[in-house]
């Protein structure tokens, strides 16, 4: 008797008896949820993306000037760890320092010089992740404490990076069990839990 070879018959008609199979057309379906992680991670603003934490600390003090006012020292010693940042970080403070009473805010003074396509992808990015207490439409007081918070956790988790490099480096010299149980807890703190409305910005 003849055998048949695999090639003989398609897909559907060996694994649905003889009927192959179709996709279904204009099928209602639920739209895919879109985790934090995933906004946060800057795929969704493009390419051209920054921790969105430090896109935060910087347009929310332009996006309100009362705040770069008040936080100007604050401001101009973060660290940042994007050349970019730090650059337009320095073009900020600078021209705060230069301000003559012209009228023309720092923001429009930067968006019409080298720093307009930045600031577009920064508000982009802030708008991808939906963080509101960044944009012009939040009040200054919401923005001023979502700042201060942003600030807060933006030099605690610097500052804990430092320490785990210190750390790593510290245990590839000596081994020794005091080393490994200060790498194991800045790894802890790094990973221990952060208030929910700043989840976003870790």
């Amino acid at each position: 008797p003849q055998r048949g070879g695999y090639g003989e018959r398609s897909f559907g008609e060996r694994r649905g008896g003889g009927r192959p199979f179709v996709a279904a057309r204009n099928s209602a379906r639920a739209p895919i949820p879109v985790s934090d992680k995933l906004r946060r991670s800057g795929l969704l603003a493009g390419r051209n993306s920054y921790p969105l934490r430090e896109a935060v600390l910087v347009m929310t003090v332009l996006n309100h000037p009362a705040l770069l006012a008040d936080h100007l020292d604050a401001f101009a010693h973060i660290e940042f760890g994007s050349a970019d940042l730090e650059s337009l970080r320095a073009a900020v403070v600078d021209a705060v320092a230069h301000d003559e009473g012209q009228g023309t805010s720092v923001t429009q003074e930067l968006a019409a010089g080298r720093f307009g396509p930045l600031l577009k992808r920064l508000e982009a990015q802030i708008e991808a992740a939906g963080y509101w207490p960044a944009t012009p439409a939040a009040a200054d007081a919401d923005a001023n404490e979502a700042w201060m918070q942003a600030l807060t956790l933006h030099q605690r988790q610097r500052t804990l990076h430092r320490e785990l490099r210190d750390a790593e480096a510290a245990l590839a010299v000596d081994p020794s069990d005091a080393n490994f149980a200060r790498l194991i807890d800045i790894q802890a703190q790094l990973a221990g839990p952060v208030p929910r409305d700043l989840v976003l910005l870790t």
